[in-house]
This record gives C-alpha cells, sequence and structure tokens, in this order.
C-alpha cells in the first residue's frame, strides 16, 4: 500500500488495482478523520496497514472497517 498526502485532494481517494492499493489523503485531514473514513472503504488488512503507517499508528479510537 501506497499512502501519499496531497495539499489540494478536498477528499481521501482510495484506488485499488490489482497488485497494487494506493490511498491519497488530504495533507490538513486530521489523521482521526482519514481513519473514520478509512474504515468504511478499505478492508481489514489495508486499514490496518494505513493505521500503521499514520505518524501515530491507531489508538483504539476508531472502529476497523466492518467488512
Amino acid at each position: 500500500m501506497r499512502v501519499i498526502r496531497l495539499a489540494d485532494l478536498p477528499v481521501m481517494v482510495h484506488i485499488r488495482r490489482r497488485d497494487e492499493v494506493l490511498v491519497a489523503v488530504p495533507v490538513r485531514l486530521p489523521e482521526d478523520d482519514i481513519l473514520a473514513i478509512a474504515s468504511v472503504v478499505l478492508s481489514g488488512d489495508e486499514f490496518a496497514e494505513l493505521a500503521g503507517s499514520l505518524d501515530r499508528g491507531h489508538d483504539g479510537r476508531t472502529a476497523p472497517p466492518h467488512g
């Protein structure tokens, strides 16, 4: 998984290709918001990888994905 932070991006973007997952997030979006959005659109493994790649990691305040 590649996580990219873009200054001009208004929303979080998730692109899943056969061999790669790309998640682009706005620079100014707080990590709690990133994790809240990610819990809806990413698989459990993808969510865990994203949470682990953030500076502070996942602290349990945001629920993991349902599916």
